[in-house]
């Protein structure tokens, strides 16, 4: 063939054919929360379909009717059309996911009627798969392999990895052999794998992706919709009468690779301030654990929220005076919190607790916006705590260093415009090499 198939971007077109560089792109993106849902990744995933859909390429989304709150199995419509982008809906499992079993089942059902979905669906350029459920790379595997899409494996989480640092599982075991397996597949022959941060790249290339197909790009936060200078700055403070209050607020998924007995215990520590108040503002696996710890202990300097609209995030994340993160020991390059850059956008300092060389910590360090303490340490935490509650020009230093780095290198400009340029390379529409994500740190595992 003499030249590049118009219908096959897998074919090699000529070096720098602008025809091929201008014809939009046809994405696929697969998980199994995404707008209207509130979790993390469908945030970032309605994001990203939103830029790509802005920049002229079709967009189309499976993921699951069930939300990410809710029970019902069927509670979103099966298929919409929201802001140019087609979501495609399939049925959760009818098994629940209170228990271990029933979430396995949840995921192994959401990736075979995902699966079908998609193989049914026009061929996509792209197919972009996230990390929920695990497994779910399979599916972009299962499109390369019989209708040549590329696959761009975006990796929020790693699995087994994780549930085995949590205990679910041994690597012992035949379902984390099982797992592994396969997780290693699909790092393996992925078009590209992306990581959000170097130390999360450093265990993909451990895991067998090559080196030239492993991209770093950071999570983000949108500079607009959380803006300390904004109208609604503060307004969840006002609305629930805590002016006055010094207020630690943990806002997110509380899982089962984030400490909530750490904050707990410095809850109890500071529980003769009355001017402190430690607020859990989500959810997750973890939150009845700290609910129960609060009502053993009698802390009425504790109070719990669920998650907050998006429209009110701004509203919530500026009314903190200090924000905490944390993560389990092992679970570095595991996980990166993506709450620390909504945190960075609120202009607010942060508390790390967990390991020193995790993602989130190298970047709270290189950027100054706030403190890293040692895993477990709940004393240290409380006395940090008070530390910067009397210390409010150190709070307002953290504040203005956080939000300069954000607009920076960590909007949503900057990390959709890396991954938009990674699409653009898999497919042959760019033969440049993304060197940059959004950040002087995230450059590393580009190289």
């Amino acid at each position: 063939m003499g030249q590049a198939d118009a219908h096959n971007p897998t074919a090699s077109p000529p070096a720098g054919d602008p025809a091929r560089a201008e014809r939009p792109l046809r994405i696929l993106l697969i998980n199994q929360t995404f707008w209207p849902d509130v979790s993390a990744t469908a945030q970032h995933l309605a994001d990203f379909a939103e830029h790509m859909t802005a920049r002229g390429h079709e967009v189309a989304v499976i993921a699951s009717r069930r939300s990410y709150e809710a029970d019902d199995v069927r509670a979103l419509p099966k298929k919409e059309v929201w802001r140019g982008i087609t979501i495609h809906r399939v049925p959760g499992s009818p098994f629940g996911r209170e228990s271990n079993k029933g979430r396995m089942l949840d995921f192994f059902f959401f990736v075979l009627f995902a699966g079908l979905r998609a193989t049914f669906l026009r061929r996509a350029h792209v197919v972009c798969t996230l990390t929920t459920p695990p497994m779910v790379g399979l599916i972009g595997l299962w499109l390369k392999l019989i209708k040549r899409s590329r696959f761009v494996y975006w990796v929020m989480d790693l699995y087994p990895d994780v549930m085995v640092v949590h205990g679910m599982l041994t690597w012992k075991s035949p379902i984390a052999k099982f797992l592994e397996f396969f997780s290693r597949m699909v790092i393996r022959h992925c078009d590209a794998a992306v990581a959000l941060g170097p130390k999360m790249a450093q265990i993909l290339r451990a895991k067998g992706a090559r080196n030239d197909r492993v991209e770093v790009v950071s999570v983000w936060s949108d500079a607009e919709e959380v803006n300390p200078d904004a109208p609604d700055a503060g307004a969840f403070r006002r609305e629930h009468g805590l002016d006055g209050k010094f207020l630690v607020v943990y806002a997110g998924n509380l899982g089962i690779m984030h400490d909530a007995q750490v904050i707990c215990r410095a809850a109890e520590h500071l529980a003769h301030r009355d001017d402190v108040r430690f607020l859990f503002v989500g959810s997750g696996r973890r939150r009845p654990e700290a609910e129960q710890f609060a009502k053993d202990h009698n802390l009425t300097n504790v109070t719990f929220y669920p998650y907050q609209p998006r429209e009110k995030l701004g509203g919530m994340l500026t009314s903190a005076d200090v924000h905490l993160i944390t993560m389990v020991e092992g679970a570095e390059g595991l996980i990166v919190p993506s709450k620390l850059f909504g945190i960075m956008a609120a202009g607010r300092p942060s508390i790390f607790i967990g390991p020193r060389d995790a993602d989130t910590a190298q970047v709270i360090d290189a950027e100054s916006c706030g403190v890293c303490l040692s895993p477990h340490d709940d004393e240290g935490l409380a006395r940090e705590i008070e530390r910067l509650a009397v210390d409010r020009a150190e709070r307002e230093q953290f504040g203005h260093a956080a939000r300069r780095a954000l607009l920076a290198r960590y909007t949503r400009a900057h990390s959709c415009e890396a991954l938009d340029a990674i699409c653009a390379r898999v497919t042959g529409r760019s033969s440049a090499r993304v060197t940059r994500a959004g950040s002087p740190i995230a450059t590393e595992g580009a190289r």
